[in-house]
């Protein structure tokens, strides 16, 4: 079985558009991130997934998506890690 994710797919994220960030939420993004790298999002705790939802995003990033997720996320009070097919997203401690 060929997963949605990793080594044999990294190509695709130099291909992804980019996301236009301003105005739209931190949730909007993370799905984003998530369809273009093929894992799915998962939020640690409803609050993580609540601020993620409310967090409005401003600006524009021009990088491939891990890359963009990264540097985001040190904006904001949420972290990621990426294990296996999925995205997990917590409050940063």
């Amino acid at each position: 079985m060929i997963e949605s994710y990793g080594a044999l797919w990294e190509w695709t994220q130099d291909l992804a558009p980019p996301f236009a960030l301003d105005g739209r939420s931190l949730a909007d993004f993370l799905d984003f991130v998530g369809r273009e790298t093929g894992r799915t999002v998962a939020y640690r705790s409803p609050q993580a997934g609540q601020l993620a939802k409310s967090t409005l995003l401003r600006g524009n990033v021009e990088m491939d998506p891990v890359h963009a997720l990264e540097a985001i996320l040190q904006t904001t009070d949420l972290v990621s890690e990426t294990r296996d097919g999925a995205i997990l997203v917590a409050l940063r401690k």
